[in-house]
């Protein structure tokens, strides 16, 4: 669901561009209270898996769709840690792997990162103290995480309609639901399994009353992050070549971009364009340098903002308490 340049108004571009921006910061400002230095690798490790799990895609119909993972992180780290991560790893498909506009991030930002965090999350919450049943849990993290890619593909639709008439409105949403209806069942798939194996490993995780909240082992995280490679350069190899469910939508409609697209200066290194690495000609191993680049850019990149968050809240001046840094 990641929007390519060309396709929404500039007036529209820019409009979400701004509003994320700002739903970001504020993000992150309320996120230094809540993560402790020795978390910030398992903050990375789960960028890192979803980084990795949105290569991988799974057919769906004459389309195919990708785990987003933003429900996942909102209910691991909360919505406003959720956001980080998610927005992490939004930034760095669209600057380092083609994937995403540059001018269209914020649109990208708002329909997975902040949709998918918030949405998801509390969602997610209410229906766990509504369901009481053994498993609640994991059906509340199911209904949460198809709500949050169809609703975002919703929102997408509308930002697409807006002030361009030539988009045909009731085609474009029928295409769009038709296919991310069925990919939102992979994404609460999808979560769930992660959440159960989550739950096992680290039972206290997610949970803000507790003192290991995300919190992993050295060796967990060494054996999590093994696991990560291996979906990035191995699993990916099996994804599915169709168009992703937003592809599939705009060519069924023959949408074209009709407007300016933004592209980086002709100096940036577009080393690994459509998860490729330039200069390799063996395909396998071209998907899987990229991949491997990737996870370990996400890695370091939300590792390296979760420590810069959580000095803030150890070393400078904290969000709110210091009760907050105990969270």
């Amino acid at each position: 669901m990641h929007l390519a340049d060309g396709f929404a108004d500039p007036k529209v571009w820019a409009a979400f561009d701004v509003v994320s921006g700002a739903a970001v910061a504020y993000a992150a400002r309320r996120a230094r209270g809540l993560i402790k230095p020795e978390k910030t690798a398992t903050m990375g490790i789960a960028a890192a898996f979803i980084f990795a799990a949105q290569m991988v895609n799974f057919k769906v119909g004459p389309s195919s769709g990708h785990f987003v993972g933003a429900t996942l992180a909102g209910i691991l780290f909360g919505p406003f840690l959720g956001t980080i991560v998610l927005t992490a790893v939004l930034v760095l498909q669209a600057f380092f792997f083609a994937d995403g506009g540059i001018a269209a991030l914020g649109i990208n930002i708002f329909n997975m990162g902040l949709i998918g965090t918030f949405l998801g999350y509390y969602v997610y919450e209410g229906l766990c103290r509504v369901i009481r049943l053994k498993g609640g849990e994991y059906a509340a993290a199911f209904i949460a995480a198809y709500l949050s890619v169809v609703t975002g593909a919703t929102v997408l639709c509308l930002q697409l309609a807006l002030f361009q008439p030539q988009v045909p409105v009731r085609a474009l949403f029928a295409a769009m639901l038709s296919v991310h209806l069925l990919i939102g069942l992979g994404e609460g798939v999808i979560t769930v399994a992660v959440l159960a194996v989550v739950r096992r490993t680290l039972p206290d995780a997610g949970r803000p009353d507790a003192e290991t909240r995300a919190a992993l082992p050295a060796g967990r995280i060494v054996a999590a992050l093994i696991v990560v490679i291996a979906v990035a350069t191995i699993i990916a190899q099996f994804a599915s070549p169709l168009p992703d469910g937003l592809e599939y939508s705009l060519e069924n409609e023959q949408l074209q971009p009709t407007h300016t697209e933004y592209a980086l200066p002709h100096w940036w290194p577009d080393w690994f364009a459509g998860y490729e690495t330039r200069g390799v000609s063996h395909p396998a191993i071209s998907l899987a340098a990229a991949g491997l680049v990737g996870v370990m850019l996400t890695l370091l990149l939300v590792s390296a903002v979760g420590s810069l968050l959580a000095s803030r809240c150890t070393g400078g001046e904290p969000s709110s308490t210091s009760e907050d840094c105990d969270r």
